[in-house]
Order: C-alpha cells, then structure tokens, then sequence
C-alpha cells in the first residue's frame, strides 16, 4: 500500500492556499483544486495525472477520498 501525502501546488503564493498535489510514496500523482463551478457552487477539481481519471467533490476530504479510489484502481 502506498503512502499518500499532499502538498501545496504553489507553496510561495498566498493567493493559492486551496491549490495541491496528491503523492503516492513521495511522487507526485494528481492535483485538487478549490473553485467555483456553476450556480456559484464552491467544489474540489481532482486529477490523476497521465490518466483520463477526475472528478469533483464537495470537500478537500471527499475529493481526497474519490482520488485515492481512482489512484488505486489503475
């Protein structure tokens, strides 16, 4: 089983705070974001990388949640 941490995307830019990279043993796997999607609904973006695999969440944990499940099937 992997070990999974976060980091932030952009770690000097305070404008980006809700902007992360998902690593499976120390590389660098995937990418969740904050945004606003339609009807000003606040979601999570998650990506795997090198794969067509995303989603949306409503939270950080959520997203984290359905990211590993995708991460895990491949």
């Amino acid at each position: 089983m992997p070990t999974y941490t976060l980091r932030r995307a952009f770690p000097d830019d305070p404008d980006r705070v809700d902007d992360f990279v998902f690593r499976a043993d120390g590389v660098d796997r995937g990418r969740c974001y904050k945004t606003i999607l339609a009807s000003s609904r606040v979601g999570w973006l998650w990506t795997v990388y090198g794969t067509s695999k995303r989603g949306i969440a409503d939270t950080l944990g959520e997203a984290k949640q359905q990211w590993r499940a995708a991460f895990e099937v491949e």
